[in-house]
């Protein structure tokens, strides 16, 4: 057996929070093998949870980006000032020995994502399933697109429940005091909302799953971590809804659809409305890759 077949089945299982804790404790030259052996599909789709596992008291995620971007462009990145020159010499010796390039993982547009958590939040077990599934069914059923979420995570001082459009607003104007907002990224919060905590006066019929806002001309997306929805479709079908797909629950007929846009119970491909969408010139936050 392998000395990295515990990291490898874990990659291979989706297992993101075992496989970040065992590479976070090889050397450099395992980290790199490990990596590699993983293959470049799996590199991205542990990169997309970098964010979800990157925890005070967690891996070293610096050090596996490092190694990430050794691994995946086939060279040396800069890398961060702290790191032994040691380290930084054995990812030139792998580069070395390992020249050929990365195999090619297909995709044409990137949807780049940066990720919030509220305080509430903190602490949930979804966002990673969400992430994933998102890149698995845009995999399977629009592999002309990928998902990239900015690694760093950003919790925001926004205490409480979201609970309405003023709750929305301030934590938005809190996350953008930390990131400014950039051109080409949408901005996803993870919060806790739940309908017995709406305001006095405020319709609400049940507890949502996500929403995405439009402030001043710009979708935000939200997701109530405490209603997770069966199929952990919920991001991507928010991602909808912020390139321009309108809401289509009115229709009952969709309700049993596959669409990711549809309110069913098994949502598992992106329509043709989506597609159009994500393909459309000037969305923000999708770019040619």
């Amino acid at each position: 057996m392998s000395y990295f077949a515990p990291f490898v089945a874990y990659a291979k299982a989706k297992d993101w929070k075992n496989a970040y804790d065992l590479i976070n404790g090889y050397n450099m030259p395992g980290m790199l093998t490990a990596l590699q052996e993983i293959g470049p599909l799996a590199v991205r789709d542990m990169r997309a949870q970098m964010a979800v596992y990157d925890v005070w008291g967690g891996p070293n995620m610096e050090r596996i980006r490092f190694a990430m971007d050794v691994v995946t462009n086939r060279k040396l990145p800069t890398p961060p000032s702290w790191l032994p020159s040691d380290q930084v010499q054995q990812a030139r010796d792998y580069l070395k020995k390992n020249t050929a390039p990365a195999a090619a993982a297909g995709t044409k547009k990137t949807i780049h994502l940066t990720l919030f958590w509220t305080r509430a939040a903190l602490g949930e077990t979804i966002s990673g399933r969400l992430i994933q599934r998102a890149r698995e069914i845009l995999r399977e059923s629009l592999p002309t697109h990928d998902l990239a979420v900015l690694p760093n995570r950003y919790e925001v001082a926004f205490d409480g429940e979201v609970l309405g459009q003023p709750d929305v607003e301030n934590a938005i104007a809190m996350a953008e005091k930390m990131v400014p907002q950039s051109a080409n990224r949408l901005s996803v919060f993870f919060c806790r909302t739940t309908a017995a905590e709406c305001s006095p006066g405020q319709t609400c019929a049940s507890s949502p799953h996500g929403t995405t806002p439009q402030i001043k001309g710009r979708p935000y997306v939200f997701i109530n971590v405490a209603n997770p929805k069966s199929d952990s479709g919920t991001l991507l079908h928010e991602i909808g809804h912020a390139a321009g797909v309108h809401v289509r629950d009115s229709d009952e007929n969709l309700k049993d659809l596959d669409d990711i846009m549809s309110y069913g119970p098994n949502r598992s491909k992106v329509g043709f409305n989506m597609t159009n969408k994500l393909n459309a010139k000037g969305l923000f936050f999708v770019t040619a890759s």
